[in-house]
């Protein structure tokens, strides 16, 4: 009889916690990043570090970084891969801290089956799911806070929970500063136990600031990693001053402040609140206000705690941070969910409804169950399989070995370096990024960058950097390499040909390879390049046409006499399936027609 009273008592819960889980198994992290969305910006670091036993950027979450490291380890020992163990600790985290809204809700006295249907609800919004499935911190981020929650809420209050909360809220504000908005509403429900205290409050709060400081002894991690001299260290502090940077993110300063204009602060407000309502929906919103609203009128000190919770931090980000920060949406979702609680013990403590309040129960988790799920796996499981960080990789395989490539900082970046370290991939290339000094591969004729770079660091950015002019030639499909002075090879003829063309077919797509010379008189106007292919039959297959050479950067008004551009057109064509290439040069009118100025057509042996 009691084994059957434990598995109903723990049923409510595994029939929250299983569906989600699988849910997040099958939209989990398992290749290298590449998409750019402000939730994964930082993911290829996060998965690096964690197998490195680095630091991240600021603030550097050393407490994070330090658990985090032990357990991919761990997870790579029992058979998991580099790129799959990062984000398996963001799911522990995850599931854990689900987990402990439950023991949260059956605390504040919700019943298992309203307190299972919020979790299954809270799991299944955007910014929970998401940071559940990647290399990130806010998984983290959601345990600390329930458990700063579940210590508040503790039934007996006294001075030893105020010094365990000291203790974990330091720990918490060690590893984020969002934390910081946490503090009104814990000391509003501390507030009878410090009042209680009488004369002791002084060495109360002296102990409790003490303790928390404690929370921040985590940073003399990346110090002591630079000294070992360990790779991943963001900015390789040695010494206690170098850390400053680090703990106060002085370079995100930018995103905290008071909005300059009352429109700026409106657009602040409005950014907020869409994110929110994209989570929740409105009614969502408005039902989650109602609940806290009726509890805190009701006198329930809990619900003025947690409404407090989401006011804080919505005040904050709507006020004073210029981006969207999930470490403060978190905590405003959180609470809304905690209000639906509210809202619908306040109902069962009615006689509407009732005895349909099961079936009304299981409505009401399911409709919105049901819109989440539609609205957000979609959302992940694109986010999660962005081949941008795969089509990267494959692109700079085409670079010559030797080289040195160039790929700014980001997600890009972050993606080759994990090919580098654990897919035995770009072993014969040297990639830096942009902060790098690359005058030695400049000069030696080394130094590539895909096409794509010139979007955010254009020519002009190349030349400024490397002190001199730069010259742009194909250095493969997708790449450019950057020369410190023309190449010029007198061809023998009078205008602007081709010579050397080749096609090359072992690639997933067919490859032209043209060789292209300026001739003793360049011409004046910008030619665009047209490259078509065709079938036995003549039907024309796919074209690779570029308005100028070199992916549109080297302007053929600009080429001097006799230079010699190297260009690759990548073509979205299966090669196997080409039978002809037609290929050339040509200009338009002012009438708006095109008209050939050089034409060419070859039979590639695919």
């Amino acid at each position: 009889m009691a084994i059957h009273r434990l598995s109903f008592k723990g049923l409510p819960i595994s029939l929250a916690l299983l569906p989600l889980l699988v849910l997040y198994l099958t939209t989990l992290q398992t290749i290298p990043n590449g998409s750019s969305h402000y939730f994964m910006i930082d993911v290829g670091e996060t998965l690096i570090v964690l197998n490195e036993w680095g630091s991240l950027h600021p603030t550097g979450y050393p407490l994070f970084v330090i658990s985090g490291s032990a357990l991919t380890a761990i997870m790579r020992n029992m058979g998991f891969t580099a790129l799959v163990a990062p984000a398996l600790v963001s799911l522990l985290w995850g599931m854990l801290a689900l987990r402990l809204l439950y023991m949260l809700a059956l605390r504040l006295a919700f019943t298992p089956l309203l307190a299972a249907g919020a979790v299954f609800l809270f799991g299944l919004t955007r910014t929970v799911w998401i940071h559940n499935v990647i290399a990130e911190i806010y998984s983290f981020n959601l345990l600390l806070l329930l458990l700063l929650l579940y210590l508040t809420f503790t039934p007996k209050s006294g001075t030893r929970q105020l010094y365990l909360l000291a203790l974990v809220g330091g720990i918490a504000l060690g590893h984020h500063r969002a934390f910081l908005t946490l503090i009104p509403p814990l000391l509003y429900a501390l507030w009878p136990v410090l009042r209680g205290s009488g004369k002791r409050m002084p060495k109360l709060l002296l102990a409790s600031l003490l303790l928390g400081l404690a929370g921040f002894l985590p940073y003399l991690w990346p110090l002591l990693r630079a000294r070992a001299g360990a790779g991943w260290v963001y900015g390789a502090p040695t010494a206690l001053s170098d850390l400053s940077d680090v703990v106060f993110a002085s370079e995100y300063s930018r995103f905290i402040g008071l909005p300059a204009t009352l429109p700026d602060l409106l657009r602040n407000v409005q950014q907020v609140n869409d994110v929110i309502i994209r989570e929740l929906s409105l009614p969502g919103i408005l039902l989650g206000c109602a609940g806290l609203l009726l509890a805190s009128l009701a006198g329930r000190r809990s619900a003025r705690t947690i409404m407090l919770v989401a006011l804080c931090a919505w005040l904050f980000h709507a006020g004073f941070y210029r981006d969207i920060l999930s470490a403060l949406i978190l905590p405003i979702t959180l609470s809304l969910v905690f209000g639906w609680l509210f809202l619908a013990d306040a109902l069962h403590k009615t006689r509407l409804g009732f005895p349909a309040a099961p079936v009304i129960l299981v409505l009401a988790v399911l409709a919105p169950s049901i819109q989440l799920l539609g609205q957000n796996q979609p959302f992940v499981r694109q986010l999660t399989s962005d081949p941008a960080g795969l089509e990267t990789i494959a692109a700079l395989e085409a670079a010559p070995a030797g080289s040195t490539v160039m790929l700014a900082w980001g997600p890009r970046y972050l993606a080759a370096s994990s090919a580098q370290l654990y897919l035995d991939r770009l072993d014969e290339i040297a990639l830096v990024d942009h902060n790098a000094d690359m005058e030695a591969a400049f000069l030696s004729n080394n130094l590539m960058t895909p096409n794509f770079t010139f979007f955010n660091q254009p020519q002009e950015w190349w030349e400024s950097r490397l002190g001199q002019p730069v010259w742009l030639e194909g250095a493969g499909p997708g790449l450019v390499r950057l020369r410190p002075a023309p190449v010029i090879r007198d061809a023998g003829h009078h205008g602007i040909t081709d010579h050397d063309t080749r096609v090359h077919c072992s690639t997933p797509e067919l490859v032209l390879e043209v060789l292209w010379n300026a001739g003793e008189n360049p011409p004046p106007n910008d030619f665009s390049v047209f490259v078509k292919t065709f079938a036995a039959d003549g039907k024309l297959l796919a074209q690779g046409d570029q308005f100028a050479p070199v992916y549109g950067l080297r302007p053929t008004s600009k080429w001097l006499e006799n230079e010699q551009v190297l260009d690759f057109y990548p073509v979205k064509v299966t090669p196997d399936n080409v039978y002809r290439v037609e290929y050339g040069l040509y200009r338009s009118e002012a009438d708006g027609n095109f008209q050939n100025v050089l034409e060419r057509a070859l039979q590639p042996a695919c």
